[in-house]
């Protein structure tokens, strides 16, 4: 498949609510106890993440169909100083990064982080950091395939009706 992979704009806010969907769909249905099922970004949320000065948004394009097949959100963040740490950083963070259901596994969702890969050292960033569910094995594979590695876990016991806790009575 032939894409490219270019700066968002305005006119692609539709394409990108329906991408997102599809991303929030995959959370709720794997975890209907922590994601809400039907909530979406709607068209003004979108407009802020083009006003966001450290946002950058860009897009894998099929241009001989004008279809948006993936997006991803990246933003520039600087880690507070602190003295637990040996020096300020600045970071590239992956806010979202979602390929179309229809044309997963074709190679767009590589393309896109080898972008924010190449992006991250354009900016002079200290790294490149996201946050991906435990559940999403796929895109596990291709972060750790792309050299990224984990660095931070977050566990969780659920309780007062949650499910998944150990001892959950049925």
């Amino acid at each position: 498949m032939r894409f490219v992979i270019r700066d968002a704009h305005l006119g692609d806010a539709g394409p990108l609510i329906e991408l997102r969907k599809q991303l929030d769909d995959v959370h709720a249905e794997a975890r209907p106890d922590l994601f809400a099922s039907g909530y979406y970004y709607d068209e003004n949320e979108i407009v802020s993440l083009f006003a966001a000065e450290k946002s950058k948004i860009v897009v894998a394009w099929d241009g001989s169909s004008s279809r948006v097949l993936a997006y991803m959100v990246l933003n520039t963040e600087k880690a507070p100083q602190s003295p637990v740490f040996k020096h300020p950083r600045t970071f590239i963070y992956i806010n979202d990064l979602c390929v179309s259901a229809a044309y997963r596994g074709q190679g767009i969702g590589k393309a896109l982080m080898e972008y924010a890969i190449a992006y991250a050292r354009s900016m002079d960033a200290d790294g490149l950091e996201l946050n991906v569910a435990e559940f999403n094995q796929s895109a596990i594979g291709l972060y750790e395939s792309m050299g990224l590695r984990t660095r931070n876990r977050r566990m969780e016991l659920l309780l007062n009706g949650g499910s998944g806790g150990p001892d959950e009575d049925e």
